[in-house]
């Protein structure tokens, strides 16, 4: 049941560790992430359940930004509310540091697949900055590769920007994504990258 926890989330709350037993590809984890901290409150329980949705993003947004963008994209998703895999409230990054890149080659795409939907903020939409970095290329990468369903958002400002745009120049988002380069993608470590 929505914002109950079961056997199944092994007390992991519906964040990684729910994610990863139910792709199959379960590793032993930190349980502190943010939904853990909201399922253990009751005030709170409501805003967490298992992901509709794989938020896929560049830390280098301001919060607010995110959320913004967010709202905009809407709290339904054909009748049900959308719940997203956020990473800064899903995960404990520190856990995951030490696992190997076969790892998450296979458990971190096993989770984009059984989610089934990755939405991507891109902004500025005239240069997305998603796609400049390698980690959110990968992401995107996984998504095709299971073929999840593709989304993507936009806060307010920007979408009424693109639209602008749009109706000066139908070709300017292809303009856009036309310079998505992997071999330069930017991470955060030389060794992500």
């Amino acid at each position: 049941k929505r914002g109950q926890q079961t056997e199944t989330d092994g007390g992991w709350g519906w964040g990684w560790g729910w994610c990863m037993r139910v792709a199959g590809t379960h590793t032993d984890l930190s349980p502190r992430c943010g939904a853990q901290v909201l399922l253990a409150d009751e005030a709170t329980r409501r805003f967490v359940s298992p992901p509709n949705a794989f938020l896929s993003h560049a830390w280098q947004y301001r919060f607010k930004d995110v959320v913004e963008a967010l709202e905009a994209f809407g709290g339904t998703e054909e009748g049900e509310e959308v719940f997203f895999w956020f990473d800064c409230f899903s995960i404990d990054e520190h856990a995951t540091q030490t696992q190997p890149p076969e790892w998450w080659s296979t458990a971190f795409k096993g989770c984009v697949a059984h989610i089934g939907h990755t939405v991507m903020l891109l902004a500025p939409w005239a240069k997305p900055i998603p796609l400049t970095r390698s980690w959110c290329l990968w992401e995107l990468f996984c998504t095709v590769d299971v073929g999840a369903e593709f989304s993507v958002c936009l806060s307010p400002a920007e979408a009424r920007a693109f639209k602008a745009a749009l109706r000066e120049d139908s070709g300017v988002f292809l303009d856009a994504l036309a310079h998505i380069d992997v071999a330069h993608a930017e991470a955060g470590s030389a060794a992500d990258q």
